[in-house]
């Protein structure tokens, strides 16, 4: 089981209304698709924070967050409201 201190991602707030912030440890490429499987946002980011504006999301209430580096990919459930 994975605790706090494992985890590479960090996801807040979840549930979004206008911006979720994404934290992890290195470069990686921030990725959400609807339920269906659809890509809806695909970013490279170069940093250690990315901001997503979920506002465009609001149609589809629940989301898949991948966030995919060199040594890890974690998908995680976030929602919209």
């Amino acid at each position: 089981m994975k605790t706090d201190a494992d985890k590479s991602v960090f996801i807040y707030p979840n549930p979004a209304t206008d911006v979720l912030n994404i934290e992890h440890n290195q470069d990686a490429t921030i990725r959400i698709y609807d339920m269906r499987g659809v890509l809806l946002y695909n970013e490279k980011s170069s940093g250690s924070k990315t901001n997503v504006d979920v506002r465009k999301f609001k149609n589809s209430k629940i989301l898949l967050l991948n966030v995919l580096s060199d040594k890890n990919s974690e998908f995680v459930k976030i929602i919209v409201e």
